[in-house]
């Protein structure tokens, strides 16, 4: 679980990095040959290995605070509802990042609730951490939907706070298991 929330601040890192190199003001390049190819091709895999390294060998007593199958009916209506809202409601347009801020923030849910099932961290960590989780995934919401009606340049900065938070959600969640 360690070495899986460590993956995932540097997925985070790296995905900072490709965003400011391919999504600069006034700039044109392509996003998935050369450097920036391989830089996403990191990305994905950092995300995934992170996602599967923290799950692995995981001391889990069965004690789940959050059922897994709630949990997955949770990530499903949450992704639905916010598609709704954002689109409907704000009039944005839906990219992938609603997608992925969405599983990233079920994903850390889920390694929060074995934490906790596993007694890797007491009930206040939990509590800490899910707030954590919570604040991060509404942060990043609020950048979803302002993107659009942004001047270019405050957009692409505003744009990079999601990842800084799903960082920062990541290694709160790392430092609760060392410390």
């Amino acid at each position: 679980m360690i070495a899986g929330q460590a993956v995932m601040v540097l997925c985070c890192i790296l995905y900072i990095i490709w965003w400011y190199r391919c999504y600069r003001p006034g700039t044109l390049v392509d996003r998935t040959h050369g450097f920036n190819g391989i830089l996403l091709f990191l990305i994905i895999v950092t995300g995934f290995s992170g996602i599967a390294l923290s799950f692995q060998n995981l001391p889990f007593n069965g004690k789940l605070l959050i059922a897994d199958d709630l949990l997955l009916s949770a990530t499903a209506a949450v992704f639905i509802f916010m598609l709704v809202v954002t689109l409907f409601i704000f009039r944005r347009s839906v990219t992938s990042e609603l997608f992925i801020i969405t599983i990233w923030t079920a994903v850390e849910t889920a390694v929060c609730n074995r934490m906790y099932a596993g007694s890797l961290i007491g009930k206040g960590s939990y509590i800490t951490g899910l707030i954590i989780i919570a604040l991060a995934f509404c942060v990043s919401m609020i950048m979803y939907v302002l993107y659009y009606r942004m001047e270019e340049n405050r957009a692409f900065y505003a744009a990079m706070v999601p990842l800084v938070a799903a960082a920062f959600t990541a290694a709160a969640l790392l430092l609760m298991i060392v410390f």
